[in-house]
This record gives C-alpha cells, structure tokens and sequence, in this order.
C-alpha cells in the first residue's frame, strides 16, 4: 500500500510539472504587453488590454511596447511658432541682466491675453490660456505682479507656484522631484505654459548639474509631464564663465540642451555701440526649421521694465556668445 501511495505521488508530481511547463510555454507563445506610453484615456488602455488578452489577468514584468502602425501621426503644436512647441521642453539661456525672465514674462502675458507672438505668428492654442511660474529669484508683489501688469497680462489666467505641503501641512521647498505636485498645479489652472525660472535652483539637491546621466534622470519626468498634458515648458537657465560655441555655453551639463527640444539664448547684440539691445537667438531645434533671430530693448512703462520687440535681425546664437567672449576678454 505505501509503495502505491509512493508511485502515485511520483506519478502526481510529474503530472503537474508537465502542466507546468505546458502553461510557461504557453505564456511564452503569448504576445507581450504592448501599452503606448501615450495612452491617456481609460478606453485606450482597454482597447489595449483586450487587444492583448490581459483582462482581467495580472501583468507581470516585460516590455512595454507599440508597433508603429498602431501609432497615428500628428503634427506638433506650437505655443510660438518655430521656437516654443507644446507638449516639449524650451531651454532659455543668457547672462544675468539681460532680460531673460522679463522675456518669458512677456510671452506668458501673450498667452494670457490670447494675443499673437513677438514676430506676429500665432500658435496654435485656440485662446488665451493660463500659466503657471516656478520662479525663485524675483519677488511676486514688487517685480513680477508689476512687471505682468506693464506687459499688459490678464494677471486673473497667472499663478504663481510657491511650494509644497507634506503630510503635517508643512510647507517645503520645491524640486523637479516633486512632479507629481507640479503636474497637480499645471492640472488645476489648466496651464499651458510652465515656466521654471532658474532651471538649476530647482534641480534636486542630489542631481549633479555638470553629469549628463544625473541631468537626464533629474529632467525625464519632467519631459514626460509636458508631452502627457500638452503644456510648454520654458526652463530658464544662465550661462557658464567658460564658453565654445552657443550650444554647449549653458551652465551643467550638455544632457540639459539635450533634453530640450528647442533650444534659446539671448545675448547682447554685436553691432549695438550703447548695449542696451538684445537679441533672441535660436541655438537648437528638433522639430522645425531655423528661424531668424529676433532684437528687443528693455523699455519702461512707469518706471517700471518692460520688453519692447524690434524685429528680425541677421545675428546668430553663436555670434552673440562670441562677443561676450570678446567683453569677458578685455574686463
């Protein structure tokens, strides 16, 4: 009797091993997991989970994949036409004095009054829209209300985001690793211009600024964020005492123009004697073609600054950090 309890073990044992085997085959006939990583909608990740055969059935790890085919082309969609692209991370680069902030201050009140863009061109969002700043180093009651009001913002569609609570209400200090508090703000102004002002003070404390790898980890979360809710993000960001060329002249490490999309730098223009014009110049562009640099001087409306435009002007991105090679030279 035990000698047949023995063998029917055995016999039981083999049985389920060979079921086993046959089910890991199976699993392994099966097609993997193929979910976008821009499927946004309840009713497209089902389409996919049916598609799959994996409703209702725990996923397990593998790759996450889309054949091409599946994918419908769209064109980009711009916030300036050429130079700011939706959905995509701007970097904005310059010397301290020049205008930077005050520049992305006139661009968020364009947006803010549905108006056309310093060259006249009109993006593609269908009305005035609302913005959202993460700004460190100007005070919102005496420079930014002030410096909106002059470039004529509808102030009403401008937040500004201080910080974040933790679980005892307490408030701290705001990095890119708080993405998901950040893509809560976008979310509930329905933003769709983010301005970070200046990129490095908001990098996490860990993130190495001069190693690419440590960059690109810091700034991927927030390139997911702006193609996932279709939002503008313009990083501001100065440039390093030792320079080469336009595009490796910002401060940290070149992973940072690398992540960008689109790439801008003002500088001082070469050919003005009184240096109080500027220039806005295109250092890199993944997805349209060069556009012409654009010169504007630093106004005042009441005392208070403001940007006027003046036009298109020949001057390059690389020329201008070349000059102010030239002035850092002779000071």
């Amino acid at each position: 009797m035990k000698k047949d309890s023995s063998e029917k073990a055995l016999a039981d044992f083999h049985a389920g091993q060979a079921r086993n085997a046959a089910a890991d085959a199976n699993d392994r006939r099966r097609k993997p997991c193929v979910v976008p990583l821009d499927a946004d909608t309840a009713a497209e990740r089902a389409a996919i989970d049916s598609e799959n055969d994996f409703v209702g059935k725990p996923i397990g790890a593998g790759p996450v994949m889309r054949c091409l085919s599946d994918v419908e082309p769209v064109s980009v969609r711009w916030l300036w036409p050429g130079r700011i692209p939706l959905g995509k991370l701007t970097v904005l680069d310059g010397d301290p004095g020049l205008g930077k902030s005050m520049v992305t201050l006139d661009l968020a009140a364009r947006v803010s009054r549905g108006d056309v863009m310093p060259d006249d061109s009109r993006g593609d969002l269908p009305e005035a829209a609302c913005v959202l700043l993460l700004c460190a180093e100007d005070d919102a009651a005496d420079t930014i209300r002030p410096r909106l009001d002059a470039a004529r913002a509808d102030v009403s569609k401008i937040t500004k985001l201080y910080a974040r609570r933790d679980a005892r209400g307490t408030f701290q200090a705001l990095t890119l690793d708080d993405v998901g508090i950040i893509e809560a703000a976008i979310q509930e102004t329905k933003s769709k211009l983010f301005i970070v002002d200046p990129l490095m003070q908001f990098l996490p404390a860990a993130c190495d600024s001069k190693s690419d790898q440590r960059v690109r980890a810091a700034l991927g979360p927030l390139v997911d964020l702006a193609m996932r809710v279709g939002t503008a993000i313009v990083a501001v960001r100065h440039l390093r005492k030792m320079r080469g060329s336009a595009i490796y002249s910002g401060g940290g490490s070149i992973g940072i123009i690398g992540a960008a999309r689109s790439g801008l730098l003002i500088g001082r223009d070469p050919d003005d004697a009184s240096g109080d014009r500027r220039i806005l110049a295109q250092v890199k562009t993944n997805l349209a073609g060069a556009v012409r640099a654009l010169a504007y001087r630093v106004a005042a409306r009441d005392d208070v600054p403001y940007v006027e435009w003046l036009g298109e002007t020949a001057h390059t991105a690389d020329r201008c950090v070349y000059l102010t090679i030239v002035l850092l030279c002779i000071h």
